[in-house]
């Protein structure tokens, strides 16, 4: 019985740890090949016109990363680069609220 109730805690708790405490704004890009962007010598990358596609997100500057040094961030990049060379759509998740911080989604 201890050893149920100790597991559904370990499990419950480490649920809410990696839940995430942000909210996400979603871009549509109709032409992802308009997306600017830069990469720093470590791998990030940088986007930058996103505020063209919705405006609830911020402009100026390079306020949106991608970690390509992740599973995540490889994931996320080769699916942007992808939709580049081919100049399709692609929906980016980003934070809420003006912030800036990583790219979390992406889809086509």
């Amino acid at each position: 019985m201890l050893r149920r109730f100790l597991i559904g805690v370990i499990l419950g708790g480490s649920a809410l740890l990696v839940a995430p405490a942000w909210a996400v704004t979603y871009v549509f890009v109709p032409d992802a090949s308009q997306l600017s962007y830069s990469t720093e010598p470590s791998g990030k990358v940088w986007l930058r016109n996103l505020n063209t596609f919705n405006s609830s997100v911020l402009g100026c500057c390079w306020n949106y990363s991608i970690d390509p040094t992740t599973p995540e961030g490889k994931n996320i990049w080769v699916l942007i680069l992808m939709a580049m060379a081919q100049s399709q759509s692609i929906n980016l998740g980003v934070p809420d609220n003006q912030a800036p911080g990583a790219v979390t989604y992406v889809w086509k």
